[in-house]
């Protein structure tokens, strides 16, 4: 028997024929949402509960409609969203949403093979998503150039820890229980110090540039890009979607793909570049998105775990994400 409310909702789906359902939880992820597995004759397909946190009703809708979008323009590496009976792709149901899309193949192991034949396909991949929903009617952003809006977030968030906010994480992490987290939060705070001044000054030139907005993905790395062989299979998780830079989505995946390799990096811009070209300005902002993640993403893990308290189900990995943002940040800052 499956446990409430999933029979209610597989019932507002009458043409799929549900075979087995199985719980993958959170599937390894941090956003707090939860995954089956549903088997039918037809192929598998994911549901999906969104945590009550975001996105919202309008905000799920709204990534459905970019997601059918861009599948009608031939992008078959997309979680499209299936209608219900009702007609719509959004599930209410006791007060969480659900969706059901179909189930992407391949895995998230570019990692265990990192040729420049597979970067390749994935900027390429997401070049083809940028272009695809650049045409999506429905804006919901400023019509023209604007600043980027995320930049400009973390331009902000950067002037509240220089004036503040770092002296209480830094406590907050020296009075934190688990010795793993103080050692690694030490480490980030130290450095954090040495880079600041310059990504600062950076971010302030980069926010400052006006640039065209559409809808990115903002979530998109490692682990969202799903691979059969040298080929992308799928993207996923678009929760996080919002109109902004394309920059932002290129820094994010870039350096969760390769690090800090420079001949990398050179290989991954030519081969968005090459699909769809990037601006001087969007150039300087890939730029400043990476930097400032580089310093700043490894303080957030800090704040979620050492002031917010919260708990996740791995903790090996969370560790990992911390190491792999101090090789990162001592890089930045000269020492790596």
């Amino acid at each position: 028997m499956l446990p409430s409310p999933l029979p209610e909702i597989l019932r507002r789906f009458p043409k799929v024929d549900v075979r087995n359902v199985e719980n993958l939880g959170n599937a390894g992820g941090f956003s707090g949402a939860c995954l089956w597995k549903i088997t039918t004759p037809a192929g598998p397909l994911c549901l999906r509960a969104w945590p009550k946190s975001h996105p919202s009703e309008d905000g799920l809708r709204h990534i459905h409609g970019l997601l059918l979008h861009a599948a009608r323009q031939g992008m078959d590496e997309l979680p499209v969203p299936l209608l219900h009976g009702g007609g719509n792709t959004v599930v209410w149901e006791r007060g969480t949403l659900y969706e059901l899309t179909a189930w992407m193949p391949g895995e998230a192991d570019y990692h265990a093979s990192p040729t420049d034949q597979r970067l390749t396909a994935a900027m390429t991949t997401l070049a083809r998503f940028h272009t695809a929903v650049a045409t999506y009617p429905q804006v919901r952003g400023p019509v023209g150039p604007s600043c980027s809006p995320g930049l400009v977030q973390r331009r902000d968030q950067l002037d509240r820890l220089l004036h503040g906010e770092l002296d209480q994480l830094a406590t907050a992490v020296a009075r934190y229980h688990d010795p793993e987290i103080n050692r690694r939060g030490r480490h980030l705070l130290e450095f954090f110090r040495r880079g600041a001044a310059n990504v600062q000054l950076l971010i302030g030139r980069a926010a400052a540039l006006k640039v065209v907005l559409q809808p990115c993905i903002r979530d998109i790395w490692h682990d969202h890009v799903l691979f059969t062989g040298d080929i992308v299979t799928g993207l996923i998780d678009f929760g996080a979607l919002r109109d902004d830079t394309v920059a932002c989505d290129l820094a994010r995946l870039i350096g969760s793909l390769v690090g800090d390799r420079k001949t990398a990096w050179s290989t991954a811009l030519q081969a968005y570049a090459a699909y769809r070209p990037l601006s001087a300005e969007e150039n300087l902002l890939i730029r400043a998105f990476d930097q400032s993640g580089v310093l700043m993403s490894g303080l957030n893990w800090l704040r979620w775990i050492c002031v917010e308290g919260k708990r996740f189900d791995n903790h090996q990995h969370v560790l990992r994400r911390l190491d792999e943002n101090l090789r990162r940040i001592e890089h930045l800052c000269g020492s790596g």
